[in-house]
């Protein structure tokens, strides 16, 4: 495509939206499809999006800290 003044801005709306959606379809795809084997789309459904992202880091951090834990557990329980 030939950039020009005038197509300026389709350039750039096909950019993102390869650069946002295209390019990485298969990986949102399996993302999806794993997400979904864990937690059932209708669960999912009752969350916006920022609700979602929320619990997602909740959970995320809530994790770390737990493994965080585990690996001072064991750290400690190995030295004696």
């Amino acid at each position: 495509m030939l950039v020009t003044n005038e197509n300026k801005r389709e350039y750039l709306n096909a950019l993102a939206q390869y650069r946002l959606a295209t390019r990485v379809r298969t990986q949102v795809d399996a993302f999806l499809k794993g997400l979904n084997d864990v937690v059932p789309d209708e669960l999912l459904s009752i969350f916006d999006e920022n609700e979602l992202e929320v619990t997602i880091i909740l959970i995320y951090i809530s994790f770390s800290y737990f493994l965080a834990y585990i690996l001072l557990m064991a750290n400690l329980f190995c030295s004696y």
